[in-house]
């Protein structure tokens, strides 16, 4: 490459087609960069070696080294060897964000199995609240049934004993529940 190359020559070695080159030949660098090769009768467009440079970088990203002076040089091998590093590049980035998807994916299915237990404690916890009412109300009731056994009428005092047993069982269930949620929650749950 003595005095620069044919659009074709540079389309074959960076595994372009020629209108990719053509399109990055602007006004400005064919002024700059461009002869046009008169001895030739079809008046070839070449590029010089400062264009070519400039373009090679534009193509194959990564060229930071001096084009070889060996002009038997095979031109694929060149290309194919920045192809293969590049796409080993891109398939690292790729194993990398996978591996990324994977750690969010373990982490939200973490989360998702301690939500799924709370739930689970909840459920039990109203589970075992409602069978604690019901043994409440059949105590309540066998209460309320041997007393009126025992006697058919009832004064006001005995009445009013006998809601304030009520309310009492109600207040001692109201206790045991908040004791079993404030024993399940966490400390940065207390506020809620």
């Amino acid at each position: 490459m003595e005095n620069g190359k044919t659009i074709k020559e540079l389309a074959e070695e960076f595994g372009v087609s020629k209108q990719a080159i053509r399109k990055q030949l602007t006004d400005d660098f064919r002024e700059n960069y461009v002869q046009t090769n008169t001895a030739n009768p079809s008046n070839q467009l070449v590029v010089t070696v400062a264009g070519y440079h400039i373009l090679k970088s534009h193509f194959i990203k990564g060229f930071d080294r001096k084009p070889s002076s060996n002009q038997n040089e095979k031109v694929g091998g060149n290309v194919g060897g920045n192809l293969v590093t590049t796409l080993e590049q891109y398939n690292s980035d790729l194993k990398s964000e996978i591996h990324s998807k994977n750690e969010q994916i373990k982490s939200l299915q973490e989360a998702l199995n301690y939500q799924q237990q709370l739930l689970d404690q909840q459920q039990q916890l109203n589970v075992d609240d409602k069978q604690l009412i019901q043994s409440l109300r059949q105590q309540l009731a066998l209460e309320n049934s041997e007393t009126e056994n025992a006697t058919t009428t009832e004064s006001t005092e005995e009445k009013a004993s006998k809601d304030q047993r009520i309310n009492e069982l109600e207040s001692q269930l109201q206790q045991e529940k908040e004791n079993k949620q404030l024993s399940t929650k966490k400390w940065w749950q207390f506020w809620k």
